[in-house]
C-alpha cells in the first residue's frame, strides 16, 4: 500500500465523522459516531434552551455581565445547529468534494515525480477538507 493511500485511510474515519456531523446524517457511520452526534446535538440544544431562558428571565432593561455571558452562551451554543442546518442544505457539495478526494487518492501513477506532486496536493486537499469543515465555507 502506498504512503498516499495509508494517509487517506488514516484520515477516513475522521472525515466520515465530520461529514456526518455537518450534514446531520445520523444513519451513516459507526454506532458510536451516531451516538456522539445525537448526544452532542441534544446537549447543545439543551444549552441553547437554558441559556436563552436565563437571558429572558434575568433581563430587566440594563446590560450587565450576567446578560452578556448568557448572550455569549446562546450565540456559541447555536453554532453547531447552524452548521448542521447549512450542511444539510449543501450535503451534495460535501459528498462531491469527498468523492473527488477519494478519486484522487485511488489514482496512482508509475512515475515517482508525479507521485510526489500528487502526494503534496492530496495532503493539501485534506487540509482544505478540514478548513471547510471548521468554517463551513
Amino acid at each position: 500500500m502506498s504512503k498516499i493511500l495509508e494517509l487517506f485511510n488514516e484520515a477516513r474515519p475522521m472525515i466520515n465523522l465530520q461529514t456526518s456531523f455537518t450534514t446531520f446524517q445520523v444513519s451513516l457511520g459507526l454506532w458510536k459516531h451516531r451516538f456522539l452526534i445525537i448526544v452532542s446535538m441534544t446537549v447543545v440544544l439543551l444549552g441553547i434552551y437554558l441559556s436563552s431562558k436565563h437571558l429572558i428571565r434575568s433581563f430587566d432593561g440594563d446590560i450587565n455581565l450576567n446578560i452578556m455571558m448568557s448572550a455569549l452562551g446562546c450565540i456559541s451554543f447555536s453554532q453547531l445547529p447552524m452548521k448542521s442546518f447549512f450542511g444539510m442544505i449543501k450535503h451534495k457539495t460535501f459528498y462531491k468534494c469527498l468523492e473527488e478526494i477519494e478519486d484522487s487518492y485511488s489514482d496512482q501513477e508509475d512515475d515517482e515525480e508525479l507521485n510526489q506532486i500528487s502526494e503534496k496536493h492530496l495532503v493539501n486537499s485534506l487540509w482544505i477538507w478540514n478548513l471547510v469543515y471548521k468554517y463551513d465555507i
